[in-house]
C-alpha cells in the first residue's frame, strides 16, 4: 500500500495539482494540506479521501496557482525608490554620527527591514519564498551592502 499519485488540472483560470502519497499503516492516518482559501473544505476532502482509502499514512496535497497572475510580472517603481530611500537615510544617519557629537549620543542604532528577497507580497496560493508577507523589505543583496556601508561608517 505505498504509492503515490500527481495530478494537474485547469480550471477557471487557475492550475490545481493534488498529489497524494501513502506508506503501509494499519489504520487511516490522513494529513491534508490546502491552499488557505480551501481550508473550510477540508473535512469535505478527508471524507472523499477516507470513502476509498480503509488504511495507510496518507498525505494530500493541493495546490492552486492562477494562470493569469503567474504571468504578470511588473517592477513597482515607488516601493523600489521607497528601499534606495531607506538605504540613503541610513547612511546619512551613520555619516551624520561621525561629525556631530549629539546625533552620536541620540542615534544608537537603525533597524532595518531586511529578508532574503526584496519587497513583499500579498498572502496567496503560491507565495515567493524569502519575501516579506507583512512590509516591504530590502532584499539580502542591499542588505548586505548596506550593513558593510554601516559597519565602514563606524571604524
Amino acid at each position: 500500500m505505498t504509492g503515490f499519485g500527481k495530478a494537474v488540472a485547469v480550471f477557471e483560470n487557475k492550475k490545481i495539482t493534488a498529489e497524494i502519497k501513502s506508506l503501509n499503516s494499519k489504520q487511516l492516518d490522513l494529513a491534508v494540506r490546502l491552499p488557505q482559501t480551501y481550508r473550510s473544505s477540508e473535512l469535505d476532502f478527508r471524507n472523499e479521501v477516507a470513502k476509498t482509502l480503509e488504511r495507510g499514512k496518507v498525505d494530500l496535497l493541493i495546490y492552486c496557482e492562477d494562470i493569469e497572475s503567474a504571468n504578470d510580472h511588473s517592477i513597482n517603481m515607488p516601493i523600489v525608490k521607497k528601499y534606495k530611500e531607506q538605504i540613503r537615510i541610513v547612511r546619512e544617519v551613520m555619516v551624520s554620527r561621525q561629525f556631530s557629537p549629539e546625533v552620536k549620543n541620540l542615534v544608537k542604532g537603525v533597524m532595518i527591514e531586511s529578508y532574503i528577497e526584496e519587497g513583499c507580497q500579498k498572502i496567496t496560493d503560491n507565495p515567493v519564498y524569502g519575501q516579506s508577507i507583512t512590509d516591504p523589505c530590502l532584499g539580502w543583496e542591499d542588505s548586505k551592502q548596506l550593513l558593510y556601508t554601516i559597519a565602514e561608517l563606524n571604524k
